[in-house]
């Protein structure tokens, strides 16, 4: 898509390797916000796809890894970034956002009928809005937030936990 290829050239610079989680990702092609980064960029992850027939389609056109249940979904890799799909179904990955468990550099929300929420709750983590298109917008997550997560992490390992 388009804005994504905007996106990837202005932000990205184009990152080379990175891990990224696509939460209801659909076919894995159509609408993608991933597809690009894996094949240009050398990128790999996670599509999530709880609908069973587009997940089938998505294993078959896609690289990475394709799952259709929240069990299944592994939380093991830390995703640099994370693109949200109809954000309202997927509160797992809010509340692993929230509870710090995951603090990737970028979260692309998509959402057809905009909802000011993600954008306060995104805010309140430590994000910033950089780029919108149509009904898609690219949140950064914050230089001093980045340094706050990794010293607390730090910390927590140097304490065994």
């Amino acid at each position: 898509m388009e804005q994504d290829r905007i996106f990837w050239e202005k932000f990205l610079h184009p990152q080379m390797g990175g891990v990224f989680w696509e939460v209801g990702a659909g076919d894995g092609v159509v609408g993608s916000h991933t597809l690009g980064l894996e094949i240009k960029c050398g990128w790999g992850g996670t599509n999530f796809e709880p609908h069973k027939q587009p997940s089938l389609y998505a294993a078959k056109a896609r690289k990475c890894r394709m799952l259709s249940t929240n069990k299944e979904f592994g939380f093991e890799e830390k995703p640099d970034l994370v693109a949200i799909h109809r954000p309202q179904e997927f509160t797992e990955i809010w509340e692993r956002l929230d509870e710090g468990l995951i603090a990737p550099q970028w979260v692309i929300v998509e959402n057809a009928q905009p909802d000011p929420k993600w954008c306060r709750f995104l805010k309140r983590l430590g994000y910033e809005l950089r780029f919108f298109f149509h009904d898609d917008e690219y949140y950064e997550l914050k230089r001093s937030c980045l340094r706050q997560e990794t010293d607390v992490r730090r910390r927590m390992t140097e304490a065994g936990c």
